[in-house]
């Protein structure tokens, strides 16, 4: 398509109203530039003209129907150049309306929805023309319950479909996209409902938001009402029946017909449950490759997950006769997330301890993933060639955690199977 020169007597009928007479007796709206494009062989170059300085020509704003003397004409706080982007005339899929002060009729003021009214959606912004930004199912007037353009507390995030990050959509689980917690619904501001310390989306396997056969109930924290929480029967909390462990779906879990919090062998393998989680806290060590995690819940509405693995022993001596310094090696995984999360916590740190001894180590405080080394210590054994985390003992693994909405805490992190 060839671009020539504005027709001078063009110009004469649209000062004289032909083309606004033209688009009043049509039933869409056409812009100038529409209209030029009927004929192919022609492209208006429109004067430069443009009286309120937004960006569009006096003629395009005539036929889009905006105010050429007005920079906003809706008064949504975002000027007319920027709603009409590509400044055509029309108003395309991805353009807000310069006429309409709330485009997609979510109840939120397009001005609000681009805070910062540049005609994109930037990080943490809803879209102006859609009215359900994240596609969780709720609209964005309903996340968004006081329409500021804020994610504020009790509310879920309309640009994120996952506020609380427990692997299940909000739409899920606010079933009736109401932004309430109603009856047989879970709370999509906190991963862990029922407080069965079971996270939702473990409870809830497929993630549909419906209790089948093989799935705890996230929304009780005693699926099987055995009088035993769920977290108590599913001890290292993966959503399966592991050794030593109970069904928090059956409330007589061996089939002996004793109700499991009355059965001293409620998993039926011949050993007393008592003995069972004396042997597993006789076990408890740190393994050389093996995950260890915890999640600590806030008041705030968000969660931090903090996942370590010893990797390995650096030892800083080949000869080793009288004993050797060393540091471990730990690979990390810090995730802060769900509503009102901060950028960064106040402390985070974690020791590995051995008896009396716990060997520092430092944490960033904001989420991320890398690899960190202990403090240095020093060891009588004289292994340093083949020194490993595993000929080490070590007890456990435990962090310091403090951050808004987290009262200071030392948290012992447990072996993720």
């Amino acid at each position: 398509m060839k671009t020539t020169t504005f027709n001078p007597t063009y110009l004469s009928l649209i000062s004289l109203g032909f083309f606004m007479s033209f688009a009043s007796c049509s039933s869409e709206l056409v812009s100038p530039l529409e209209a030029s494009y009927k004929d192919s062989s022609v492209k208006l170059a429109f004067d430069a003209n443009d009286a309120d300085q937004d960006g569009l020509s006096n003629d395009i704003e005539r036929f889009l129907g905006t105010n050429p003397n007005v920079t906003d004409t809706d008064g949504d706080g975002i000027i007319d150049g920027i709603e009409d982007f590509n400044k055509n005339g029309m108003v395309d899929a991805t353009e807000s309306n310069p006429l309409k002060v709330d485009t997609d009729k979510d109840n939120i003021l397009d001005g609000i929805e681009d805070f910062n009214h540049n005609g994109m959606v930037d990080v943490d912004e809803t879209k102006t023309v859609s009215a359900d930004s994240d596609e969780d199912g709720i609209p964005d007037g309903v996340e968004d319950m006081n329409h500021n353009g804020q994610f504020d507390n009790r509310e879920t995030d309309p640009a994120n479909a996952d506020t609380d990050g427990d692997g299940i959509l909000d739409g899920v689980e606010d079933a009736n996209h109401n932004g309430l917690i109603d009856l047989n619904e879970t709370y999509a501001l906190n991963i862990d409902s029922d407080g069965d310390e079971i996270e939702d989306g473990i409870e809830d396997l497929n993630h549909n938001g419906k209790v089948e056969a093989n799935e705890s109930d996230p929304k009780k924290h005693d699926t099987d009402n055995d009088g035993v929480d769920d977290g108590k029967e599913d001890k290292n909390h993966n959503g399966k029946v592991d050794t030593h462990e109970s069904d928090p779906k059956q409330n007589d879990s061996d089939s002996d017909g004793i109700n499991d919090k009355d059965d001293d062998d409620a998993n039926g393998n011949g050993i007393k449950d008592l003995e069972e989680d004396e042997d597993d806290e006789d076990n408890v060590g740190v393994e050389e490759g093996e995950e260890y995690q915890a999640t600590v819940i806030t008041n705030e509405g968000y969660y931090v997950r903090v996942k370590i693995e010893a990797k390995e022993v650096n030892t800083e001596s080949q000869n080793c006769q009288n004993g050797y310094n060393y540091t471990i090696k730990l690979k990390y995984e810090i995730k802060i997330n769900g509503s009102n999360k901060p950028d960064s916590l106040f402390t985070l740190q974690g020791t590995i301890n051995k008896g009396s001894k716990a060997i520092l180590f430092d944490l960033p405080n904001k989420n991320g993933n890398g690899f960190v080394d202990t403090s240095t210590d020093w060891t009588n054994q004289t292994n340093c060639n083949d020194a490993s985390v595993d000929s080490m003992n070590f007890d456990n693994i435990i962090i310091e955690i403090e951050g808004p909405g987290i009262a200071h805490q030392f948290v012992t992190l447990s072996k993720n199977d």
